[in-house]
């Protein structure tokens, strides 16, 4: 399994996992296109972390004025050519600065966050002016990474909410089978922070809802959901049977896996836990093959493996509209997709991403059954 990579200056920066500063770049693609700039540069990656941070890093920049920001750190003319391109490049400093992050989180042994972007924003001139302004110091931030890493996450696993289901700290000498994949990136180093969850119904488990709840050293807390199921083409999740386990963690859900099985994740894997000192771990619904759903449910699951086939149904429809204007629908179905990822508004509820290409995904799209009615538990 490998890490997506992007080219710096002759070296490599990697970019998989990095959601802290995914997130950022996207806040400082946002400003730069206001703004009209050709590309983005340390200020507009400023801005972004002051508009799109958690909490507990907002507070710390909470005293940047970002009208004075703007006018201090993009004070030059729109680009006209600018203004109409969707992808903004990132100029050379600003890779510079992205390769420092990672720099700096390596030597401290920590998932880059956004106080890592900080440190690096430090060596831009202009930034620093900004930052200390804003009463933010090099010091203060470094004292937060060092707290962090001197701080060990304490992790509570709530019992399972039904008997059949058996929820319990990960325990290396006990559940030895999870071993190896403990060791394979991006698992690697989260035994501390993972649970094995065995199901002990004669039943099989349809879908499963872990909640996971982070606390950082500011007091803030972030609600992390592991979704998975069997009601989909994409989504399988056959491990559940009868007396078999899966190891939980902030990554998902693992069946037990030896090396040569070839697992892999796919895609920037979130790092909920990056800035926490707590986390805790309760399973929040449970579906059984029977249709019975266990557990407070706030998640909602049911409604939302309903909600998605829904969405399937009305992309379907789509399909079979374009191929009646004789489109291709194989062809259709990627362009069809991708509008409906773009139009999505988080106002109208949850996004679902749909396979978009290759003609075995459109025909189990078609064939894909409705899932059935789900019972709460009394």
């Amino acid at each position: 399994m490998g890490a997506s990579r992007e080219p710096y200056n002759g070296a490599t920066v990697p970019m998989f996992g990095h959601v802290a500063l995914h997130k950022a770049l996207l806040f400082a693609h946002i400003e730069a296109t206001r703004q009209g700039a050709a590309e983005i540069r340390p200020g507009h990656l400023l801005l972004g972390l002051r508009l799109g941070t958690r909490e507990a890093v907002g507070r710390l920049l909470a005293r940047i004025s970002i009208p004075r920001a703007r006018a201090a750190l993009a004070p030059a003319a729109p680009d006209a050519a600018a203004v109409a391109q969707s992808t903004i490049p990132r100029s050379v400093e600003t890779e510079r600065l992205i390769a420092r992050a990672v720099d700096e989180a390596a030597a401290s042994g920590q998932p880059l966050t956004e106080e890592h972007l900080l440190l690096a924003l430090f060596t831009d001139a202009a930034c620093a002016q900004v930052l200390a302004r804003g009463g933010v110091t090099e010091m203060a931030v470094r004292d937060r990474l060092t707290q962090r890493a001197r701080t060990p996450v304490r992790l509570v696993v709530s019992a399972g909410p039904d008997p059949a289901l058996d929820l319990t700290t990960y325990d290396p000498a006990q559940h030895t089978q999870f071993a190896w994949i403990l060791t394979q990136p991006p698992l690697a180093g989260l035994g501390t922070l993972a649970a094995v969850l065995t199901n002990r119904s004669p039943q099989q488990v349809k879908a499963l809802v872990a909640r996971w709840t982070f606390t950082d050293a500011d007091g803030d807390t972030r609600i992390h959901h592991i979704v998975v199921d069997d009601y989909f083409v994409y989504n399988r999740f056959p491990s559940l049977t009868s007396g078999r386990s899966v190891l939980v963690t902030p990554r998902g859900c693992v069946e037990p896996l030896t090396a040569g099985t070839g697992w892999c994740f796919v895609g920037p894997i979130e790092r909920p836990e990056a800035a926490a000192v707590a986390a805790t771990l309760e399973i929040d619904s449970a579906i059984f093959e029977d249709g019975r759903i266990v557990g407070p449910d706030t998640y909602d699951i049911g409604a939302d493996i309903h909600g998605r086939h829904a969405a399937a149904v009305a992309l379907l429809n789509e399909v079979r509209a374009a191929e009646d204007a004789g489109e291709d629908p194989e062809a259709a179905l990627p362009r069809l997709a991708r509008r409906a990822r773009e139009a999505h508004s988080p106002a109208v509820g949850r996004r679902w991403h749909f396979p978009s290409q290759g003609a075995g995904w459109l025909r189990q799209l078609r064939d894909l059954p409705a899932p059935p009615t789900f019972v709460r538990a009394s």
